[in-house]
């Protein structure tokens, strides 16, 4: 599937709007924009249990799932989220502007992003909580598994990076105000 704006393989927006998905694959989806498998905006608030994004590319931010717009909460877990690539923030995943997602027992693998190979974390009102999380084999020029900046306030709870490479600062994580 491809996309010339934005989620590549499914767009999820809007306030009231809470599918639930179980078991559900996303796999080798192109968005010229953002999310290139899944982005989710607009206050929407999706449950997710048992997801496969592999194999995405955006153009812009969070090569496998982008997740902004303040009011957006939704609820991941029991995820794989691997080979993914982003032209700018988030390989693996995107968070920003203002949004509180909860991601639980999920695998960042071989994603590749400008900012934040595994997952990128941006903004002052943007507050994720993070838990049970693994992040492996990522790369990026800033924050090979992890990228945070602009004050957002992210909760990390057992949380594993390792072997991800940057070609600038922040092999692992990389944090700036």
């Amino acid at each position: 599937n491809e996309s010339n704006s934005s989620g590549g393989g499914l767009y999820i927006s809007n306030q009231n709007t809470d599918p639930t998905f179980i078991n559900l694959s996303v796999i080798g989806n192109e968005s010229d924009g953002s999310g290139g498998g899944i982005i989710i905006n607009g206050q929407a608030t999706p449950i997710f249990d048992t997801l496969i994004v592999r194999d995405n590319e955006a153009n812009s931010s969070g090569g496998g799932i982008e997740i902004n717009n303040y009011g957006t909460n939704p609820i991941i877990k029991n995820a794989t989220i691997s080979d993914n690539k982003a032209g700018n923030d988030g390989g693996g995943i995107n968070i920003r502007d203002g949004v509180k997602p909860t991601l639980t027992n999920i695998i960042l693998a071989s994603n590749e992003g400008y900012q934040g190979g595994g997952i990128s974390i941006y903004g002052s009102s943007t507050n994720p909580i993070l838990t049970n999380i693994t992040i492996e084999n990522n790369s990026a020029y800033r924050g090979g598994g992890i990228f945070v900046q602009y004050k957002p306030k992210p909760t990390f709870t057992d949380i594993s990076v390792v072997n991800n490479i940057a070609s600038s600062e922040g092999g692992g994580i990389y944090i700036q105000n």
